[in-house]
């Protein structure tokens, strides 16, 4: 299996993001959404949350917020689904990742989208793994072909 460990803020967005969730937040931009689903098309990774909304969503329909809600609209309208989520605060996001890592042996290649280095990424290796994101821009065509490679392709 392969994974994509995904940001929201400064990945599928960018801090000058017309989009607002219901609750007013940045919300999520169309051309971001379409360029994650071209990582997904090649290489069929599946998407694990990573972002700080992951406190708006939950695979449990009941305990899903109007946002969170609106997030997940926004991904399916392109075919793509949240498979699950880490388990950690922002301050240890590379320790949720390694965590979620160990728990599941049969991933072969992963890949973290983030537009921040978080402190425990160098502690837990993921910084190999990482595509950094500019948040003034969001998901680009660069990051796409490297998120690519990084997974390892059609392989």
């Amino acid at each position: 299996m392969k994974v994509i460990f995904l940001d929201i803020d400064g990945v599928l967005n960018f801090n000058s993001s017309a989009a607002r969730t219901p609750s007013g937040y940045l919300g999520i931009a169309e051309p971001c959404v379409k360029k994650l689903k071209k990582i997904v098309d090649a290489t069929g990774a599946k998407i694990v949350l990573t972002s700080t909304w992951k406190e708006w969503w939950s695979i449990n329909d009941d305990l899903k917020t109007i946002d969170g809600i609106y997030m997940e609209k926004k991904l399916v309208r392109h075919g793509l689904h949240i498979m699950t989520k880490t388990e950690d605060m922002t301050f240890n996001r590379g320790e949720g990742i390694r965590k979620w890592l160990e728990s599941k042996p049969h991933v072969s290649h992963w890949v973290v989208l983030d537009d921040i280095v978080f402190k425990d990424f160098e502690q837990f290796d993921i910084l190999s793994n990482l595509v950094l994101t500019n948040p003034e821009q969001g998901l680009t065509d660069d990051d796409v072909e490297k998120a690519i490679e990084i997974l390892g392709g059609n392989e």
